[in-house]
């Protein structure tokens, strides 16, 4: 385990990240470890050793001296939290993306096995000259192979990270169990920990992030998590029954259910560590809550539509969709469920269709909502989805 001031041993030119050679990064970080330059280091990180979700050879390169700094000691507790986050990046990529997937750590490992690294290596330096219909795989199969490896760079020392869980600062504490429920062939080493925050003192606000981690890392949670359902803080309460919902098989009490089903309205766009906003994480326990809850659940989503920014309603809508549709959606609108109709009312009426303003002052289609809709092979814009629900109510329109 190198310590950050061996950083100068290691040959950055031969290494590269998204802009080439990767000769920025020493003094990147070591300022970002002295606490100089705080927003525009990490403003220059996030991207280049991490890119729009990639990471790269340098990525994993560095892995090593994020986590002497984590050793080491940090100056303040935002550097330590960024820190944390940035680990779990290099990691996953967008790991509020993939909630509540768990990473397929074993069969990662099997992959990467029979991958020659050399080749990868090879194809590096020579996929700009590959025909123009090969370039775009040939970069997948690059960043996918370093990203997959970079996960397992950052399993190896994911202890450094465990003394964090009990940091007086919640969120730093946040951020280093949120990192730990990702690795669940480390959970015999995180469990301890974890435990101990919800036997011990600690703040309600830490105190439902170490239920849910447990659960995330397919430990028993119950214990802990259904007295949690009665807390005062309404936010561990959605924590603690998503923990029941997404952990361990169990009975699941109604009071869970509940939980979940209550209108988030402001609190919907709080961002988590774990999946990118409370209202995402709210939905995605809804959408694995039993077949026999399931139209409860489209009418939760449903509701978590009228509030729920921009950003959240990308997944909430994703998420309801896939219980609403099961299978293809009907051809007809007077062919829908009961339940799929009313998810569908709730997109036309709260959708995220468009997304900011334009230079002219009007607004701009929110391209990745229109995608969602049609991936379920649905009208993908609010008008043609309007049109297509009215018709079932038309005059005559049903028989």
């Amino acid at each position: 385990m190198p310590r950050l001031s061996e950083i100068h041993a290691i040959d950055w030119s031969a290494v590269s990240h998204a802009y080439g050679p990767a000769t920025d990064v020493p003094k990147l970080l070591l300022k970002l470890a002295r606490g100089e330059d705080f927003d525009e280091v990490t403003y220059t990180l996030w991207g280049n050793l991490f890119h729009q979700g990639s990471s790269f050879e340098a990525s994993g390169v560095a892995v090593p001296f994020f986590y002497a700094m984590l050793r080491e000691g940090l100056p303040r507790p935002e550097i330590a939290a960024f820190v944390l986050d940035y680990l779990h990046g290099l990691a996953l990529g967008y790991p509020g993306d993939l909630f509540p997937e768990r990473p397929a750590a074993e069969q990662w490992a099997e992959w990467l096995e029979g991958v020659d690294e050399a080749e990868i290596r090879a194809l590096s330096q020579r996929y700009s000259t590959l025909p123009w219909g090969e370039i775009q795989q040939a970069i997948s199969t690059i960043r996918g192979y370093w990203g997959t490896k970079n996960y397992f760079l950052v399993e190896r020392e994911i202890a450094d990270v465990i003394p964090y869980v009990a940091s007086e600062h919640a969120e730093v504490a946040r951020e280093a169990i949120a990192l730990l429920s990702d690795f669940p062939r480390r959970a015999g080493d995180a469990a301890p920990a974890l435990r101990a925050v919800l036997d011990g003192s600690a703040p309600s606000e830490v105190r439902g992030p170490a239920v849910l981690a447990l659960a995330l890392l397919g430990l028993p949670c119950e214990r802990w998590a259904v007295p949690l359902l009665a807390t005062a803080d309404r936010i561990t309460r959605i924590h603690a029954a998503c923990a029941l919902v997404l952990g361990p098989p169990t009975a699941l009490p109604d009071a869970a259910v509940d939980v979940l089903a209550e209108p988030l309205d402001e609190l919907g766009d709080i961002e988590t560590p774990f999946a990118n906003t409370l209202g995402a994480m709210a939905g995605a326990a809804l959408q694995r809550l039993p077949a026999s809850h399931s139209d409860h659940a489209v009418r939760a989503l449903a509701r978590l539509h009228e509030t729920a920014g921009a950003m959240t309603k990308v997944q909430l809508t994703s998420q309801m969709l896939r219980l609403a549709f099961p299978t293809p959606p009907p051809t007809e609108a007077r062919a829908l469920t009961a339940s799929q109709r009313l998810a569908l009312d709730a997109i036309a009426a709260h959708g995220a269709w468009t997304l900011g303003s334009t230079k002219t002052g009007g607004e701009s289609t929110f391209v990745n909502y229109t995608e969602v809709l049609r991936a379920f092979a649905l009208p993908s814009s609010r008008r043609e989805l309007q049109e297509w629900l009215s018709e079932a109510r038309a005059p005559g329109a049903s028989s």
